[in-house]
């Protein structure tokens, strides 16, 4: 007999959940001056409240294609939505810049395991003629999340704190975390007897670590950068090598043979990279021409 899900309530979970993990990223960049003075900090150095995050973020993903076969949707999806709530308040509440940047990681985790989960669990209870309209929602949702990010953290931060740019999202993480806790069914089955590559977690972490932290260091040191970014290729590259070896890899690299999947792949990451640069780059060069004209 199949499983009759309630497509709509999980869909909102997920959309809402992605939605808000990807505002706060967009949310700091406008908080990036504001943060520099609170902490008396440089510009190298806040820029890590997001180069931190995405490194986290790059290292759950591959690591998220385990857990979905290991643990069910609910447990899952608590987890990340939790986690990712814990960290938006210790960030809010957070006295110092490095405790703000652990409490950022911590939102990193969950919100490096929400998105491909939702991805694997609407593809999975959504007929395959519907996965372009589900698709297409969240997309739109997703991607509507970096086009209001600076404004609403401009109107925020120009008659508040930038901590309450977390206040903003803290409740509506809490909430999803309690609906989840009620209304989400499980998808798919669970295997307790999957087991974790750890080569494969080590190669990944090395590799997608490595890239990110030497792209992060480029502005500071760009030898270091440079050597770090040659590193994680070389990892990378180990990591695509070992997961075409085993019978049930972690990340099944075959699919970039599909010639439309990987043109469409790298139009989406270069788009991310035009929309998501300037958004990062723009408020604190801003902020430092006014400070050099005064």
């Amino acid at each position: 007999m199949t499983k009759s899900y309630h497509v709509r309530t999980i869909l909102t979970i997920f959309t809402l959940g992605a939605f808000i993990t990807i505002l706060n990223q967009t949310l700091l960049f406008t908080a990036f001056p504001d943060i520099m003075k609170t902490f008396s900090i440089s510009g190298n150095t806040v820029q890590w409240l997001t180069t931190a995050y995405m490194l986290v973020n790059g290292v759950c993903i591959p690591v998220t294609a385990y857990l979905i076969g290991r643990f069910n949707t609910r447990q899952l999806t608590l987890f990340a939505l939790g986690t990712f709530s814990l960290g938006t308040l210790l960030s809010a509440i957070s006295p110092a810049f490095s405790l703000l940047l652990i409490s950022r990681l911590i939102q990193a985790i969950g919100a490096g395991i929400i998105i491909p989960l939702m991805q694997v669990v609407m593809f999975t209870i959504v007929a395959k003629e519907k996965h372009g309209t589900v698709m297409g929602i969240i997309s739109l949702t997703t991607g509507f999340a970096p086009l209001i990010g600076p404004t609403v953290a401009g109107f925020i931060i120009s008659h508040l704190s930038w901590r309450y740019l977390f206040w903003l999202v803290l409740p509506i993480g809490i909430g999803l975390t309690i609906a989840t806790f009620f209304c989400m069914q499980n998808v798919g089955t669970v295997n307790k007897r999957q087991r974790l590559d750890y080569s494969s977690v080590t190669y990944s972490t090395l590799g997608f670590g490595s890239l990110l932290y030497g792209t992060g260091s480029l502005n500071s040191n760009i030898k270091l950068g440079i050597l770090f970014i040659i590193i994680g290729f070389l990892f990378i590259v180990i990591f695509i090598h070992r997961e075409a070896q085993l019978k049930k890899p972690m990340l099944d690299f075959s699919i970039f043979k599909n010639r439309q999947f990987s043109i469409s792949l790298v139009l989406v990451v270069l788009s991310f990279i035009i929309l998501i640069g300037p958004q990062a780059i723009v408020p604190t060069l801003f902020n430092q021409q006014c400070i050099t004209q005064l």
